[in-house]
């Protein structure tokens, strides 16, 4: 599909990142995510920047956005640190753009006002700060 057609599963999404309470780079990285815009090694080999695209952490899957930030199995000690993110043993997601979806749509669940997705201990990590 091309960019410019109107979808208004993905318009609603949009409308729902970018009106998360959220740092503009997280926002940023959200959108760029769901569009598949990140520099994995799975995109990187795509495009042919890159002959490999086995992760480097665990040398075990190809390393898409999925797997980069959500199931690589050596993620697993920060996802169980954080209550909010139990869902993860619960759910699995083919596309970012579903993790994305599932996140936003449960947000108040997940999150609640008073730790809004900004402030969640793995947004931080994504970004590499800490708390």
């Amino acid at each position: 599909m091309d960019n410019n057609d109107y979808n208004p599963e993905i318009n609603g999404l949009w409308r729902r990142v970018w009106g998360l309470k959220s740092q503009p780079k997280v926002r940023n990285f959200l959108w760029q995510a769901v569009k598949n815009a990140i520099p994995t090694k799975s995109n990187l080999k795509r495009h042919k920047v890159m002959l490999e695209d086995c992760c480097e952490q665990c040398n075990a899957e190809v390393e898409d956005l999925v797997h980069a930030l959500w199931s690589c199995s050596l993620l697993s000690s920060v996802w169980e640190q954080q209550s909010e993110w139990q869902f993860r043993m619960e759910v699995s997601f083919d596309m970012f753009r579903e993790l994305v979806e599932y996140v936003v749509e449960k947000d108040g669940m997940h999150f609640g006002p008073a730790k809004p997705l900004s402030q969640s201990n793995k947004c931080n990590s994504w970004f590499g700060h800490s708390e």
